[in-house]
Protein backbone atom coordinates (compact mmCIF):
# COMPACT_ATOMS: atom_id res chain seq x y z
CA UNK A 1 0.00 0.00 0.00
CA UNK A 2 2.42 2.00 0.77
CA UNK A 3 4.77 1.82 -2.02
CA UNK A 4 2.04 2.26 -4.36
CA UNK A 5 0.99 5.50 -2.64
CA UNK A 6 4.36 6.93 -2.33
CA UNK A 7 5.34 6.15 -6.04
CA UNK A 8 2.06 7.97 -7.32
CA UNK A 9 2.64 11.24 -5.42
CA UNK A 10 -0.18 10.87 -2.87
CA UNK A 11 2.38 10.22 0.28
CA UNK A 12 5.84 11.59 1.08
CA UNK A 13 7.96 11.77 4.16
CA UNK A 14 9.12 14.98 5.76
CA UNK A 15 10.91 16.91 8.53
CA UNK A 16 7.88 19.29 9.51
CA UNK A 17 9.09 21.78 11.43
CA UNK A 18 11.66 19.74 13.12
CA UNK A 19 9.32 16.25 13.24
CA UNK A 20 8.99 13.58 11.49
CA UNK A 21 5.86 13.45 9.70
CA UNK A 22 4.02 11.71 6.90
CA UNK A 23 1.98 13.54 3.91
CA UNK A 24 -0.98 12.70 2.10
CA UNK A 25 -0.39 14.88 -1.06
CA UNK A 26 -2.54 15.79 -3.61
CA UNK A 27 -0.76 14.60 -6.93
CA UNK A 28 -1.74 17.95 -9.04
CA UNK A 29 -0.17 20.10 -6.07
CA UNK A 30 -3.50 21.52 -4.65
CA UNK A 31 -2.63 20.50 -0.93
CA UNK A 32 -0.74 18.89 1.20
CA UNK A 33 -1.70 17.25 4.97
CA UNK A 34 1.19 16.12 7.31
CA UNK A 35 0.34 14.39 11.01
CA UNK A 36 3.67 13.46 12.60
CA UNK A 37 4.94 10.00 12.67
CA UNK A 38 5.31 9.63 16.64
CA UNK A 39 1.47 10.28 16.45
CA UNK A 40 1.30 12.96 18.20
CA UNK A 41 -0.44 16.44 17.70
CA UNK A 42 0.85 19.27 16.36
CA UNK A 43 1.47 22.22 18.87
CA UNK A 44 -0.66 25.08 18.94
CA UNK A 45 0.76 27.86 17.29
CA UNK A 46 -0.10 31.61 17.15
CA UNK A 47 -4.14 31.43 16.41
CA UNK A 48 -4.37 27.97 15.76
CA UNK A 49 -4.94 25.24 18.65
CA UNK A 50 -3.24 21.77 18.84
CA UNK A 51 -4.12 19.48 16.06
CA UNK A 52 -4.07 16.34 14.95
CA UNK A 53 -2.93 17.29 10.80
CA UNK A 54 -1.70 20.25 9.20
CA UNK A 55 -2.73 22.02 6.22
CA UNK A 56 -1.14 23.58 3.16
CA UNK A 57 -2.58 24.98 0.08
CA UNK A 58 -5.90 26.10 -0.99
CA UNK A 59 -7.02 23.43 -2.33
CA UNK A 60 -9.19 21.35 0.58
CA UNK A 61 -11.84 21.77 -1.54
CA UNK A 62 -10.68 19.46 -4.16
CA UNK A 63 -10.67 15.90 -3.39
CA UNK A 64 -7.21 14.86 -3.02
CA UNK A 65 -6.20 12.52 -5.83
CA UNK A 66 -8.84 13.08 -8.10
CA UNK A 67 -6.98 13.32 -11.71
CA UNK A 68 -5.39 10.21 -10.97
CA UNK A 69 -8.29 8.37 -9.72
CA UNK A 70 -10.69 9.74 -12.21
CA UNK A 71 -9.07 7.47 -15.03
CA UNK A 72 -11.27 4.67 -13.79
CA UNK A 73 -15.04 4.14 -14.12
CA UNK A 74 -15.32 3.73 -10.42
CA UNK A 75 -14.36 5.71 -7.18
CA UNK A 76 -14.17 5.02 -3.79
CA UNK A 77 -14.55 8.87 -1.82
CA UNK A 78 -13.30 9.22 1.41
CA UNK A 79 -13.19 11.40 4.36
CA UNK A 80 -10.10 12.06 5.20
CA UNK A 81 -6.34 11.15 3.93
CA UNK A 82 -5.37 7.93 6.18
CA UNK A 83 -9.02 6.67 4.67
CA UNK A 84 -7.55 7.61 1.10
CA UNK A 85 -4.58 5.66 1.52
CA UNK A 86 -6.61 2.65 3.01
CA UNK A 87 -8.75 2.37 0.41
CA UNK A 88 -5.86 1.94 -2.09
CA UNK A 89 -5.09 -1.24 0.27
CA UNK A 90 -8.50 -2.18 -0.23
CA UNK A 91 -8.39 -1.70 -4.20
CA UNK A 92 -5.32 -3.93 -4.35
CA UNK A 93 -6.85 -6.49 -1.95
CA UNK A 94 -9.76 -7.13 -3.81
CA UNK A 95 -7.88 -7.03 -6.93
CA UNK A 96 -9.93 -4.20 -8.65
CA UNK A 97 -7.30 -1.42 -9.74
CA UNK A 98 -7.96 -1.49 -12.73
CA UNK A 99 -11.72 -0.50 -12.59
CA UNK A 100 -11.80 1.78 -9.47
CA UNK A 101 -9.54 4.70 -7.62
CA UNK A 102 -9.42 6.33 -4.51
CA UNK A 103 -10.00 10.17 -3.72
CA UNK A 104 -10.48 12.01 -0.13
CA UNK A 105 -11.95 15.05 1.47
CA UNK A 106 -9.48 16.32 4.02
CA UNK A 107 -12.26 16.63 6.64
CA UNK A 108 -15.88 16.09 7.04
CA UNK A 109 -16.63 19.75 7.37
CA UNK A 110 -15.04 20.43 3.69
CA UNK A 111 -19.09 19.39 2.08
CA UNK A 112 -18.48 22.18 -0.76
CA UNK A 113 -16.48 20.41 -3.75
CA UNK A 114 -14.57 22.49 -5.84
CA UNK A 115 -17.16 23.11 -9.25
CA UNK A 116 -13.72 22.54 -11.39
CA UNK A 117 -13.50 19.13 -9.76
CA UNK A 118 -17.07 18.19 -10.54
CA UNK A 119 -16.81 17.18 -14.41
CA UNK A 120 -14.19 14.57 -13.01
CA UNK A 121 -17.35 12.33 -11.53
CA UNK A 122 -19.30 12.47 -14.42
CA UNK A 123 -20.43 8.90 -15.17
CA UNK A 124 -18.83 7.29 -12.36
CA UNK A 125 -20.34 4.53 -9.98
CA UNK A 126 -19.16 6.06 -6.54
CA UNK A 127 -19.16 4.50 -3.44
CA UNK A 128 -18.77 6.86 0.11
CA UNK A 129 -17.29 6.10 2.93
CA UNK A 130 -17.44 8.27 5.62
CA UNK A 131 -16.39 8.27 9.18
CA UNK A 132 -19.17 6.59 11.69
CA UNK A 133 -20.38 9.21 13.46
CA UNK A 134 -22.77 12.64 12.36
CA UNK A 135 -20.56 14.26 11.18
CA UNK A 136 -19.42 11.91 8.43
CA UNK A 137 -23.13 10.77 8.38
CA UNK A 138 -23.98 14.78 7.19
CA UNK A 139 -20.97 14.97 4.60
CA UNK A 140 -21.96 11.66 2.97
CA UNK A 141 -25.18 13.16 2.53
CA UNK A 142 -23.71 16.28 1.03
CA UNK A 143 -21.35 14.87 -1.18
CA UNK A 144 -23.90 11.97 -2.56
CA UNK A 145 -26.61 15.16 -3.16
CA UNK A 146 -23.49 16.93 -4.73
CA UNK A 147 -21.76 14.13 -7.27
CA UNK A 148 -25.62 13.10 -8.72
CA UNK A 149 -26.55 16.74 -9.22
CA UNK A 150 -22.94 16.84 -11.20
CA UNK A 151 -23.94 13.63 -12.97
CA UNK A 152 -22.17 10.19 -11.27
CA UNK A 153 -24.30 7.41 -12.44
CA UNK A 154 -24.68 6.18 -9.02
CA UNK A 155 -23.27 7.83 -5.07
CA UNK A 156 -24.14 5.53 -2.84
CA UNK A 157 -22.00 5.58 0.99
CA UNK A 158 -21.17 2.60 3.10
CA UNK A 159 -22.59 2.82 6.52
CA UNK A 160 -19.20 1.43 8.81
CA UNK A 161 -21.53 1.39 12.33
CA UNK A 162 -21.17 -1.46 14.18
CA UNK A 163 -17.31 -2.19 13.06
CA UNK A 164 -15.41 -3.56 15.47
CA UNK A 165 -11.43 -4.01 15.17
CA UNK A 166 -9.82 -7.20 15.75
CA UNK A 167 -8.64 -5.84 19.39
CA UNK A 168 -12.73 -5.36 20.20
CA UNK A 169 -12.48 -1.90 19.89
CA UNK A 170 -15.39 0.29 18.14
CA UNK A 171 -14.12 1.14 14.53
CA UNK A 172 -15.30 4.54 12.61
CA UNK A 173 -13.68 4.45 9.39
CA UNK A 174 -12.33 3.03 6.36
CA UNK A 175 -8.52 2.71 8.23
CA UNK A 176 -10.09 0.81 11.22
CA UNK A 177 -11.68 -1.51 8.29
CA UNK A 178 -8.54 -2.86 7.67
CA UNK A 179 -8.35 -3.99 10.76
CA UNK A 180 -11.90 -5.55 11.16
CA UNK A 181 -12.30 -8.34 13.83
CA UNK A 182 -13.86 -11.79 12.56
CA UNK A 183 -16.52 -11.87 14.71
CA UNK A 184 -17.43 -8.38 13.38
CA UNK A 185 -17.35 -10.04 10.01
CA UNK A 186 -19.41 -12.67 11.18
CA UNK A 187 -22.33 -11.02 12.65
CA UNK A 188 -22.57 -7.61 10.15
CA UNK A 189 -23.50 -8.90 6.61
CA UNK A 190 -22.07 -5.82 5.04
CA UNK A 191 -18.80 -6.97 5.97
CA UNK A 192 -18.55 -10.00 4.44
CA UNK A 193 -18.35 -9.20 0.67
CA UNK A 194 -16.17 -6.50 -1.32
CA UNK A 195 -16.73 -2.89 -0.01
CA UNK A 196 -15.85 -1.24 -3.63
CA UNK A 197 -18.69 -1.21 -5.35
Amino acid sequence: MLRGADGCGLLRFADVWGRAAWCVCDPGGRIVEARRLDGQPWAAYGSMPARKCHAWGGGKNWPVNLEAAAQCPKLLFCEGGPDVLAALEIIRREGVAETVGAVGMLGAANTRLDAAALPFFRGKVIRLFPHADEAGRRAAREWARVLRAAGAARADAFDLAGLACVDGTPGKDLCDALNIGAECVENHTKFQGKLTP
